[in-house]
C-alpha cells in the first residue's frame, strides 16, 4: 500500500504544473520579444517606403537623362515631357568652354566639393532644375509613391577648338539627381538619386 502510495505522489509532482515565479518568467521572457517586434514594424516601414521613393527617383532620374541624351547635339534647351501633373518644364542644357578649353565648362546645380553629387543644401539654380508630380491615383488604384520629386541636374562640358573656332567637337558628362520633396515619413531622410551619363560629338 504505501509503495503504490508513493507512486501517486511522484506521478502528482510530475503534472502539477507551473509556479507563479515560473509563469511571470515566461510572461517577462514573452514581452521582451513582443516589444522587439513591435519597434521593428516602423523601422521596417520607413525601410519599405525609402525603398520605393529611391526606385521612383532613379526612374525620374533616368528618364529626364534619357532626354538630354536624344538631344541633338547643338540643342542647348528644350521642353520636356509632361510629368503625372501634366506639367513640362524648361531643360536648359548650355555649357561654355572657353578657348583654349584646357578646363572643362561646368554649369548647372553645384556639386558637393570634390564630388559628383548633386548639393541639394543649396537653392536650386534656374533652368537645371524642375519638380516632377506623381499624381496620387490613377482610376482607382492608389499609389504608394505618390508625391513631388525634386530633380536637378550639371553638365561639365569639353570643347574641341582649331584654330580658336569650335570645330563641333567635344563632349558632355550629364548628372542628373532626383529626391521626393515635400512630406515624408517622420525619421526618414530623402536621399538624392544620382544617374550620369556622357554624350559625344
Amino acid at each position: 500500500m504505501n509503495r503504490f502510495a508513493n507512486r501517486m505522489n511522484r506521478g502528482n509532482r510530475k503534472n502539477r504544473g507551473f509556479s507563479l515565479a515560473e509563469a511571470m518568467v515566461a510572461i517577462g521572457v514573452l514581452s521582451v520579444g513582443v516589444l522587439s517586434l513591435a519597434r521593428l514594424v516602423p523601422y521596417a516601414t520607413r525601410n519599405d517606403y525609402g525603398s520605393r521613393t529611391d526606385a521612383t527617383g532613379t526612374f525620374i532620374a533616368m528618364r529626364e537623362l534619357e532626354q538630354m541624351i536624344a538631344q541633338p547635339w547643338g540643342v542647348t534647351s528644350f521642353t520636356d515631357a509632361a510629368d503625372g501633373n501634366s506639367a513640362t518644364a524648361a531643360v536648359n542644357m548650355s555649357c561654355a568652354c572657353a578657348d583654349p578649353c584646357t578646363t572643362p565648362g561646368e554649369a548647372g546645380a553645384p556639386f558637393v566639393g570634390g564630388t559628383e553629387t548633386i548639393n541639394y543644401s543649396v537653392g536650386a539654380v534656374n533652368g537645371y532644375q524642375r519638380t516632377y508630380t506623381i499624381v496620387q491615383a490613377t482610376g482607382n488604384t492608389a499609389k504608394i509613391n505618390m508625391g513631388s520629386y525634386d530633380v536637378r541636374w550639371h553638365i561639365t562640358c569639353y570643347r574641341y577648338y582649331v584654330g580658336g573656332v569650335a570645330n563641333g567637337g567635344g563632349f558632355d558628362k550629364i548628372v542628373v539627381a532626383a529626391r521626393p520633396s515635400g512630406s515624408l515619413v517622420p525619421g526618414m531622410i530623402p536621399i538624392p538619386a544620382h544617374i550620369r551619363a556622357v554624350r559625344m560629338k
